[in-house]
């Protein structure tokens, strides 16, 4: 290679360094001009970003998220007169109402009197969604405000007649989100099912 070939190349690699350096030197002024001008904005004083965990907390419009630790007093358990009272025998309230939100458990098929249909599984998926709408209405909500079901069977074959008896309940033909799923088993040897759902409160 020649050396005037040798002197281009080196002129060549001393201006794109040059360009290079230029060009990170006119961002690092712009972003210091633009600090500047968001200062005199805020009158002079820095600001601190917001921490993560102010991000994470309910927005104003009640927008379900990680809302803060609330007190137990936002919580309302929801205990409907005229069933059978599930929370004598097990742990759990039928429902818990936050907010405008409330959070079924799921519910089996047991009458009032906490007797179970065995083996008949229209009887029990009758009584969990009557027992669901008794549960909603006490907490002051319905079918037409539920945004999510879960139902939880144990035999394949009841999936159609489920379809058939879960429809009748919701007449305008508007459906929550659902998942159907065929379960190994249930707490109690002789469930067919139970649903659980949320709903909101209008």
């Amino acid at each position: 290679m020649s050396s005037d070939s040798q002197n281009e190349k080196d002129r060549r690699s001393t201006a794109d360094r040059r360009t290079v350096t230029d060009r990170r030197n006119e961002d690092e002024r712009r972003a210091d001009t633009d600090r500047r001008n968001l200062l005199a904005g805020l009158g002079g004083k820095q600001v601190a970003p917001p921490h993560p965990r102010e991000l994470l907390r309910t927005d104003p419009m009640g927008t379900p998220g990680m809302p803060r630790s609330a007190p137990s007093s936002s919580l309302h358990y929801i205990h409907p007169k005229g069933q059978y009272p599930m929370g004598d025998r097990v742990p759990l309230s039928p429902a818990v109402k936050s907010g405008n939100l409330v959070y079924v458990s799921g519910i089996p098929g047991y009458d009032e009197r906490g007797q179970l249909a065995v083996g008949d599984f229209a009887a029990q998926m009758r009584q969990v969604m009557d027992n669901i709408t008794g549960i909603l209405h006490a907490a002051g909500t319905g079918w037409s405000h539920v945004m999510k079901v879960n139902v939880l069977l144990t035999r394949r074959e009841d999936v159609a007649e489920m379809n058939r008896l879960y429809a009748e309940y919701f007449p305008s033909g508007k459906y929550p989100a659902r998942t159907t799923a065929i379960v190994y088993s249930l707490p109690h040897q002789d469930f067919l099912l139970e649903i659980e759902c949320v709903a909101v409160v209008s």
